[in-house]
């Protein structure tokens, strides 16, 4: 199998379980000790890129903690996409082919995460 084959599996699959996913890591307390970490170096003007946002788990913890922050996320999968802007209607999310897509805006993120 290709490369681009192994690619369009793997989106394929977490679009079509994007749901299941969202049920699972959406409220995923493990990790909620890092977001609070991460917290500490945001304020209320900052902007943060989401990679990989998935369901928006991540900017979605970090948005109600602090509700003036910017958050952009990216996806491959359109599926996670919409759950994002669900979960986290104050966000600005869409489907891209990763970084690259935003490379010339990163400086303006005060923070990345994935």
């Amino acid at each position: 199998m290709q490369a681009q084959d192994h690619y369009q599996v793997t989106v394929a699959t977490f679009d079509k379980y994007a749901k299941q996913y969202q049920d699972k890591y959406l409220e995923f307390a493990p990790h909620t000790q890092t977001y609070e970490s991460l917290l500490y170096y945001l304020t209320e003007h900052s902007r943060l890129l989401d990679i990989s946002c998935g369901p928006g788990n991540i900017s979605r913890f970090l948005v109600a903690k602090e509700p003036r922050l910017t958050v952009f996320g990216i996806d491959l999968a359109p599926q996670m996409i919409a759950l994002a802007k669900q979960n986290v209607p104050s966000g600005h999310f869409e489907v891209s082919a990763g970084l690259a897509d935003v490379v010339n805006g990163v400086s303006q993120f005060v923070a990345m995460v994935a």
